[in-house]
């Protein structure tokens, strides 16, 4: 929803109006899960993922930190 706002003579609010239909993760213990655009015109929001199915692909990375730090030395692979 929004409002739009005066603050001549005193605070006034308009009648809210819909600003966004659909579904959007919006749980009030996470945060990240939108942002407005740095020019004020845009959101970027987070839909949840629903019938997706399973994943169809999990990798499963075994000894996480000696990999990473074989691959970060000098000349490591790639």
């Amino acid at each position: 929803m929004a409002v739009a706002v005066t603050t001549k003579s005193g605070f006034s609010a308009s009648p809210p109006r819909l600003l966004f239909e659909g579904s959007y993760d919006v749980h009030p213990r996470r945060e990240g899960v939108w942002d407005i655009s740095a020019d004020g015109q845009r959101f970027l929001m987070v839909r949840p993922m629903f019938n997706q199915g399973p994943p169809i692909q999990l990798r499963v990375v075994l000894n996480f930190f000696s990999e990473l730090r074989r691959r970060t030395e000098a000349g490591g692979a790639k």
